[in-house]
């Protein structure tokens, strides 16, 4: 808002000077509040890349996003009320998101997106093949993650000779070798005192 003023001065002796000639003064907008109410999805891996949707209000172009204190990357001014932004890698745990427009006007959210670590529960997903005589001797690849680095294959309950076991990556591939008297049944890995089941050994 503007206003348009004229000036006059006074002394002690009660003169008044002639009025000044008009002059204007802009009173500052005083920004729009920002809020942040909520995030979608508010959870992702700790590796970061999770590709978010801020809902809130006050969101201006140029606004930038951090969370637990980490720049996000790829912010997008979608709208006053939305933004886009791509969360950085941080820790496990729940984190406050903050988003603070270029006037240096901000706003937090506490816990507002959850980190998530990776499992470490050994999982197997595949055997092959899935069948053999009950002599034994039939060599099987299991295919799993989030093997330690003992692992006991059992064929029904029975200890199996293991060939070898390779990791790539977060893969690993066992060959091992079916007892002899296998039984049709349960196909378990063991490892880090947990059990994996990769399926059923049926005997023919």
């Amino acid at each position: 808002m503007t206003y348009y003023l004229r000036v006059s001065a006074y002394n002690t002796s009660g003169l008044r000077s002639v009025p000044s000639s008009e002059v204007s003064h802009t009173v500052p907008a005083i920004p729009a509040p920002i809020t942040l109410s909520s995030l979608a999805p508010a959870s992702g891996p700790t590796s970061g890349g999770t590709v978010v949707t801020l809902t809130g209000s006050g969101f201006v172009s140029g606004a930038s996003v951090s969370v637990g204190g980490v720049a996000a990357t790829g912010v997008t001014f979608l709208s006053a009320s939305q933004l886009r932004a791509t969360t950085p890698a941080g820790t496990a745990g729940a984190k406050s998101v903050q988003v603070t427009n270029p006037s240096g006007q901000s706003v937090t959210l506490a816990s507002a997106f959850t980190y998530q670590a990776p499992s470490s529960t050994p999982t197997l997903t595949s055997i092959s093949p899935t069948s053999g005589p009950t002599a034994g001797g039939t060599v099987i690849t299991l295919t799993g993650t989030n093997f330690g680095n003992t692992v006991l294959v059992r064929f029904n309950g029975v200890a199996a000779q293991i060939q070898s076991a390779t990791r790539q990556g977060g893969v690993v591939t066992i060959r091992c070798t079916a007892p002899q008297g296998v039984t049709t049944g349960m196909v378990t890995v063991e490892t880090g005192g947990t059990t994996a089941n990769a399926g059923t050994f049926t005997v023919i």
